[in-house]
């Protein structure tokens, strides 16, 4: 199984928040992980805003940035096409990112032949529009493969 990370389950991966134990355990499960390069910028985005509003210590953000870019090589990179995108968030009033990350992770499900695709995210109405689009989700209800 490859497991699609949305920003939400990437920044889990790095600080130590609720659920974090649970998509760790997802990612041990899975023979790669894959998100859209975006993801990055959103992550690093998420954690500095936390800084900055007293949620988190400015040497944790640090620190976990700092193993994210280390990590960051191996993780499947996934394009998008704009335009399928764009189609997305328009069918499921979704805002612009969600719609991203499901356009990748759509885009990831029919390169990857045999191999499932869960796409994991912590916002519900995400988890929706992808189970619309064909995906299986974590933690949303879905089973792993």
């Amino acid at each position: 199984m490859i497991v699609y990370l949305d920003a939400s389950c990437l920044v889990k991966l790095y600080v130590e928040e609720e659920s974090s134990a649970e998509v760790r355990a997802w990612c041990g499960r899975s023979r790669a992980l894959a998100t859209t390069p975006v993801a990055f910028v959103e992550a690093v985005s998420a954690m500095s805003r936390r800084v900055r509003e007293g949620g988190l210590a400015e040497g944790t953000a640090e620190e976990a940035i700092d193993r994210l870019s280390v990590d960051w090589p191996a993780y499947v990179r996934v394009a998008f096409d704009e335009r399928e995108a764009a189609a997305i968030a328009a069918r499921r009033g979704l805002r612009a990112l969600d719609a991203i990350h499901i356009a990748a992770a759509v885009a990831l499900a029919g390169a990857a032949g045999d191999v499932p695709v869960v796409f994991a995210t912590f916002d519900a109405r995400q988890a929706a529009a992808a189970a619309a689009e064909g995906l299986a989700t974590l933690p949303q209800g879905a089973r792993l493969p």
